[in-house]
């Protein structure tokens, strides 16, 4: 008692001084949200890039949200409202990380697991010092992020730029009238990542989701670096489980209110197990908000090849990152190494979708493209090649690759992937209830 009473009384003198820093670089200088290049990248083809911004461009995964205000005009970490313009997106999900579970050891043998420590009770003192409730509430982060959510986009427009809420399909109606007329209206749609702070009791867990549903949350990943009551993580050094009991029933009351369940950081049995629990669910949608895949980078954290043809099997979409991790890339490599290796991540992922005894299994209308998206992780407490306004120029690495001398990315793919396929999933998740 006598600890936490020090603790308070030290957070309380020391709100004021850490309050500025949060207003300025604090949050990102403390998880590390940086960039390979300070300089602004240039595109091979500025007449191409200039073109791809006409493309519906869509991110899976931004954890802008934690740190900052999305809405406002900054050159802090790795996006910002003036930079998702310049870089011609979209559509922008924005995640809430509920728990970070302390990072696997697989040398001293400790594991991911939230029993031994959770790297956001110190993250939230720190950035939240007027909102105790949040340094050890889970849930108390998630509506204290839902509600700085609210306040940016009910901020007037910056520079004639703002985010559009998503909710339902009259809001994504709104976003696309607008979209077609003025480019600085970006749709804006919420996340949770990982649901540590969900309950084992179905009836308390259906009031949990729609609860949620009803502040705006359209997305929600069941792990994140650890396994929990949900399900199994890939990032931990346990059995690799897959759902329990007390998952299947919370995935099973996602897709009744029609939320897309996240498979990011999941286990390989978990998704196996949540596509046999898809064949008998008709409102069934998934998606692997950022990853890698293991085709192109021997990383726990990245997809197998079965884990791909499983998502695909569900009709779900796999999103790419672009930070050095997932892509088997050093601290030093520079930018257009870094562009390069995330195109063949996307070149690899897309050759095991059109493996040809998956395509022959997946039938006649099926198309590999349809199946991948960008899930950048920008602002993740990750090192990236360049931040959201070089989406563009991502997108030109990615359509640079080849095979035999050829172009392994139509101009229908590429836009299959920059934007298309997120906007598909969407479309169904906004979709009123009486219609699912």
């Amino acid at each position: 008692m006598r600890n936490r009473t020090k603790l308070l009384a030290s957070g309380l003198a020391a709100a004021p001084f850490v309050a500025w820093l949060g207003i300025g670089q604090f949050s990102d200088a403390l998880v590390g949200n940086h960039m390979i290049s300070t300089e602004t990248l240039k595109c091979d083809s500025e007449a191409w890039c200039e073109q791809a911004k006409l493309m519906l461009i869509a991110d899976s995964h931004n954890d802008t949200l934690m740190h900052r205000e999305p809405g406002l005009f900054t050159k802090r970490g790795h996006s910002d409202l003036g930079r998702m313009v310049e870089g011609g997106v979209n559509l922008q999900i924005f995640a809430i990380a509920s728990v970070a579970p302390r990072i696997v050891d697989t040398e001293t043998g400790k594991c991911g697991d939230i029993a031994q420590g959770d790297r956001l009770n110190t993250y939230f003192f720190l950035k939240e010092p007027t909102s105790p409730s949040t340094w050890n509430d889970p849930m108390k982060r998630v509506d204290h992020m839902i509600d700085r959510f609210d306040t940016s986009l009910a901020n007037e427009p910056t520079a004639g730029a703002k985010l559009h809420y998503l909710r339902n399909q009259e809001d994504l109606a709104q976003l696309m009238g607008a979209s077609a007329g003025e480019q600085n209206t970006i749709g804006a749609v919420l996340a949770i990542e990982g649901a540590y702070w969900a309950s084992r009791d179905p009836k308390a867990q259906s009031a949990q989701i729609a609860k949620l549903f009803d502040s705006g949350v359209r997305m929600i990943g069941l792990t994140h670096r650890s396994s929990n009551q949900l399900a199994g993580s890939n990032e931990d050094c346990h059995s690799r489980h897959g759902l329990t009991t007390a998952g299947q029933t919370f995935v099973r009351h996602m897709w009744d209110q029609n939320i897309i369940l996240d498979l990011a950081h999941a286990s390989s049995q978990t998704i196996s197990d949540v596509f046999e629990l898809s064949r008998q669910h008709p409102a069934a949608q998934v998606i692997v908000s950022h990853t890698g895949v293991q085709a192109a980078c021997q990383n726990e954290r990245n997809l197998t090849n079965q884990d791909l043809h499983n998502i695909a099997r569900m009709g779900g979409v796999v999103s790419l990152g672009f930070w050095t991790t997932v892509n088997c890339l050093e601290r030093s490599v520079s930018a257009q190494e870094a562009r390069k290796a995330i195109g063949q991540s996307f070149k690899s992922a897309y050759q095991v979708l059109s493996d040809p005894e998956f395509v022959a299994e997946m039938g006649e209308s099926y198309e590999p493209s349809e199946h991948l998206a960008i899930g950048s992780d920008f602002d993740g407490a990750t090192l990236v090649p360049a931040g959201i306004d070089a989406m563009p120029w991502y997108l030109e690495g990615i359509a640079k690759q080849t095979l035999d001398g050829e172009p392994v990315f139509s101009q229908q793919a590429l836009e299959n992937l920059a934007g298309l396929n997120v906007l598909r999933l969407l479309k169904r998740a906004l979709m009123p209830e009486q219609l699912i």
